[in-house]
Order: structure tokens, then C-alpha cells, then sequence
């Protein structure tokens, strides 16, 4: 290799530059980087940008961060330049990984958006990558109305945002051939060079245009017709992204955001560097309690859905822990224990998670329907967990698994969770056997409880002191930032019966609703249950 390429190698793989204060941006080292790279490039020639796609094609974070320049006339109102190169923070970086990852998986996806996150740059960046650096991909782009999908001079809508993208890029990243009066196309743009493309539809018209790679799906939450929607592209594409901030509570985007058949993603306003406490009160200053709920805090409950766990009290929850493990305030792990939700096979998984203090552990599943193998993995990653006890559902399926715990050495307790609750007291005055009809209500209760203590916490940290409540550790529940659990979490609903009792959904019920059964989310629930009674008949321990 020359002298020439092994630099180019060394730009390619030389860390990129970062933005050292979000709230108020110096892109000068990032363009100046920019500019020594393309130099290097240029400088080798067509043997430089030969490997240079080489490289591109297979790191699309890279190419995206090397090349992409957004646009916000916004900008000029402060007196700064409207046109930034594309610096993603860590979660938009993750987001870029995710749907790559969607794609090589031929798998569905759904993204939930607070305002104003960058989510559709992302998501052009990663069109743009394809239709360069892969050959006869088509991406489609679909949005409730035409004019949000094409309208020539608006920046805001998505095509237009890709012109600047390309507008912006070097001469050498142009496709050969590229013409912008022959290429450029309302609602498509052609690669004469490779065959791609990117195309545009509308209204109840996406998905009939034709075939696609991937289909991304703006504003899915606003859909007329989703249903419609939904079935032209399954047979279209392989992979369909839903894109939407929250809209109306159990509409089509909320069933299938909490249904808990399609992996889910969030870009929330608290893990954007660029925002804070004095962002999040000039919205809330500004937009109506509704919209900030929806469009901000993406709160899907609105009147009436009772959800147990509001996806924005988990997401608090993550967020919370993830501040404190930067802080070094997490402590080491150990005499945990750890929730099992035994399941059959198939559809029904088993799960295991663990749980040290207020500290909760990823979920572990197992696809295997014999309850001695079950029993052996539960009890093997407990102990590499430094948990102490297993707390397993021990009614149905989990019943299999008594006689293997029993041969274990090993401290287990089965949790039947249609038992009465206990004789816990609540805040209200009122204890569990008067609140709940049984032991699986109350254990909900106590998540949903040990949450909302945890959003009030991490509101009052992430806002200075404006609003929230400080709470004590062991009042409340921090969670990893585990797709599936966090999803299932905000699925199951509760109803109050006449006795004012309240009862978690059935699982007939859910599945009615195109939920499937929420194993990772009953797996902690298990790990909240009430520690065994010394001696008592629902423990087993060591060897028999």
C-alpha cells in the first residue's frame, strides 16, 4: 500500500471530532477535520476513494458523521450558519445501529420520537448511505401528506432535507452520471450509477408503489388508514420502520408501540445533549399540557388508557440509572435475586431477571420447553449474577420446575400470583387485600409505585429542582435499558371493578388486543414478590 493510501487509512480509522458543548456548538475542528480528510482522500486519488467506499459501505455512523450537513434556518436568528455538519449524539448513533440492524434482520420497527429529536435527519442520513454505497436498494419514504414527504423549497419536508444532503457532498461522493434535472425527481431520486433509488408516497397510497428495501414511515401515528398502510407494505418490503411521536391513546401506533410484537426504540428529549431543564421549561411555558405530554414527553396515556407503568415513568427509571452509573453511584452487584416467568416454548419464553436492592438486572430468555433444562439455566445465571434466591411463578407451566429446584442447592420460592395479596399498607391508609383482588395486582402496583417514586426523582434532578420530588433508593426502581422489558412494562392495563378493587388485565385480554404475553415484564415482577417465609411451604432449598 503507498503513502498516499495508508493515509487515507488513517483518516478513515482516526477518531472523529466531538462537539465539546452541545448547547452551544464550535463545528470549526469538525469542518476542519472534514476538510483535511477530504485533502488525504483527493490526494490518493482514485485508489483512495476506491477504499474509501470500501470503508463506508460497511460503517454507515461513519459515513453519515464524515459527510452528511443538516440544515436549520433557525439558526440564523442568533446570527449562526444554517448549515452544521451531521455530530450525532450517543443516541442517535445507537439509533443509526438499530435500524441497520432491522434491515440485515428483515425486521419490523417502531420509533417513538419527542419533538425536535433529529429523528428524520437520521433517518435521510441512512437513506442517503444506502443509495450510495449499496447497489439497487430502493428506500421509501411514506408520510400522511404529500407536501410533508415532497415540496420543492420547503425545508421541512424530507425530501427536500436530502437535496441539501446532497447539495452539500464533494463532487466525488455524486454518483457518476448524476444529473439533479435528470435524477432528481418529485418524490424520487435516482443513482444512475448503481441502480438505487429513493422514493416518496402519500397518504393511503404508501406501499402500493411498488417493492423496497426498507420503508420508513413518518408521522405513522397520524395515518388515516395505518391498517391499510400496514398490509400494502408487508407485502412490499421486508422491513417497515413506524415513525411518530404519540397521537391518541390506543390508537393503531400506541397498540402496536405497547403490543409487544415489534421491537420498539425511543429518542426521548432527555437523552439529547442539546436539551436540558431550561429547554423543557420554555416548552412547557409554550405548549399546551396536551402537546407537551404527547410531543415532548411522549405520554401515550391521555384520559382513560390506564396503562399500570407509563412508558414515561420507565423511561425515567433508565435514564435515572444511566446518571448514576456515570456518577459512579451504582453499587456492585450481589445477594440479589432473581425473577423466573417459566414458559413453554415457542412464543412462550422463559425469562429470567435479576434484581440487587432497587437495582434491576437485563432479562435473560430461553426458548426450551423442558423444565429440567429450564431449572438448571435459571439456577446457573442466577449464581453468575450474584443473586441468592429464585422467585418463580409456580402455577401452569411453572410447576414443572418445583421437582428440579428441589435437587438444587439452591434457594427458590414459588410465587402464585392468583394467591390473595398480602396485608402490605399503603400510602392511602387501605392495605393490599383491600386494594387488589390478588397478589399479581399487588406486584404491579409495587412497580408501577416504585416508578412513578423514580420519575419524580429523576424530574427533580433533571430540572434542577423545578419539578419532581426527591425519594430515598429503596423507594424506588432502576432499570437497564433493555428493549423488551422496557416495552412490556407499559403494556398491561388495570381496571377497577365495582368493589374498588383493582385488577390487572388478563392475558386473553391482552392477546385480544395483539399483545403478546408480557414475559420479560412478569419475570421482574416476580423478582418484587415478598422473600419466603422461614420454613415455609412455598420455599424450597437444597438438596432433597
Amino acid at each position: 500500500m503507498s503513502v498516499e493510501l495508508d493515509a487515507v487509512w488513517d483518516v478513515l480509522h482516526a477518531p472523529r471530532k466531538r462537539l465539546k458543548n452541545w448547547k452551544r456548538p464550535n463545528y470549526n475542528e469538525i469542518f476542519r477535520q472534514r476538510s483535511d480528510r477530504l485533502d488525504t482522500i483527493r490526494a490518493a486519488g482514485q485508489d483512495g476513494w476506491e477504499l474509501a467506499f470500501e470503508y463506508y459501505k460497511t460503517h454507515p455512523v461513519e459515513a453519515i458523521e464524515d459527510w452528511v450537513t443538516t440544515y436549520d434556518p433557525r439558526k440564523t436568528s442568533d446570527g449562526e450558519a444554517p448549515y452544521m455538519p451531521f455530530t450525532m449524539f450517543d443516541k442517535q448513533r445507537e439509533f443509526v445501529e438499530w435500524i441497520i440492524e432491522r434491515y440485515h434482520n428483515k425486521e419490523e420497527g417502531l420509533l417513538e420520537k419527542s419533538r425536535d429529536g433529529g429523528a428524520s435527519w437520521v433517518c435521510l442520513s441512512i437513506a442517503w448511505w444506502m443509495w450510495t454505497f449499496h447497489s439497487g436498494t430502493v428506500v421509501l419514504f411514506g408520510s400522511r401528506k404529500e407536501d410533508l414527504v415532497d415540496e420543492l423549497g420547503n425545508p421541512d419536508s424530507l425530501f427536500e432535507k436530502l437535496r441539501i444532503i446532497i447539495r452539500m457532498l464533494p463532487d466525488e461522493l455524486l454518483p457518476i452520471g448524476y444529473d439533479e434535472r435528470k435524477h432528481d425527481n418529485h418524490m424520487r431520486l435516482s443513482n444512475p450509477e448503481n441502480g438505487s433509488s429513493i422514493v416518496g408516497e402519500a397518504g393511503n397510497q404508501v406501499g402500493r408503489g411498488g417493492r423496497s428495501s426498507i420503508a420508513f414511515v413518518d408521522e405513522a401515528a397520524f395515518l388515516e388508514k395505518p391498517e391499510k398502510v400496514d398490509s400494502a407494505l408487508s407485502e412490499n418490503t421486508n422491513t417497515r420502520i413506524w415513525i411518530s411521536t404519540p397521537n391518541l391513546p390506543g390508537d393503531w401506533f400506541s397498540k402496536r408501540r405497547f403490543g409487544g410484537r415489534i421491537l420498539v426504540f425511543t429518542l426521548s428529549w432527555q437523552e439529547d445533549p442539546r436539551k436540558g431543564p431550561k429547554w423543557y421549561a420554555g416548552k412547557k411555558a409554550s405548549l399546551e399540557p396536551e402537546v407537551l405530554a404527547r410531543e415532548v414527553d411522549l405520554d401515550y396515556e391521555g384520559t382513560g388508557s390506564n396503562i399500570i407503568c407509563p412508558a414515561s415513568w420507565v423511561r425515567s427509571s433508565v435514564q435515572l440509572r444511566k446518571f448514576l452509573e456515570k456518577e459512579g453511584l451504582i453499587p456492585e452487584p450481589h445477594a440479589g435475586v432473581a425473577g423466573l416467568d417459566v414458559g413453554g416454548g415457542g412464543t412462550g419464553l422463559s425469562v429470567l431477571v435479576p434484581k440487587w436492592g432497587a437495582v434491576m438486572g437485563h432479562s435473560i430468555e430461553w426458548d426450551d420447553d423442558d423444565t429440567i433444562n429450564i431449572a438448571g439455566a435459571a439456577e446457573e445465571a442466577a449464581r453468575k449474577l450474584k443473586c441468592d434466591m429464585i422467585l418463580y411463578d409456580s402455577v401452569g407451566v411453572g410447576k414443572g420446575v418445583l421437582a428440579a429446584f428441589r435437587r438444587m442447592d439452591f434457594v427458590t420460592k414459588g410465587i402464585n400470583v392468583g394467591n390473595k395479596p398480602t396485608r402490605k399498607r399503603w400510602p392511602d391508609g387501605k392495605n393490599s387485600r383491600k386494594k387488589f383482588t390478588n397478589l399479581k395486582g399487588e406486584l404491579w402496583w409495587t412497580m408501577r409505585s416504585l416508578l412513578q417514586a423514580t420519575h419524580q426523582h429523576w424530574m427533580f434532578i433533571s430540572t434542577d429542582g423545578k419539578n419532581g420530588e426527591l425519594h430515598k433508593l429503596e423507594d424506588m426502581i432502576l432499570l437497564p435499558d433493555d428493549h423488551k422489558l422496557k416495552s412490556q412494562l407499559s403494556q398491561p392495563l388495570y381496571i377497577r371493578l365495582e368493589t374498588g378493587k383493582m385488577q390487572v388485565e388478563a392475558k386473553k385480554k391482552l392477546k385480544s388486543r395483539g399483545v403478546d404475553s408480557p414475559d420479560h415484564a412478569e419475570a421482574a415482577i416476580l423478582a418484587l414478590a415478598p422473600p419466603p417465609r422461614r420454613g415455609g411451604s412455598d420455599r424450597t432449598t437444597g438438596l432433597v
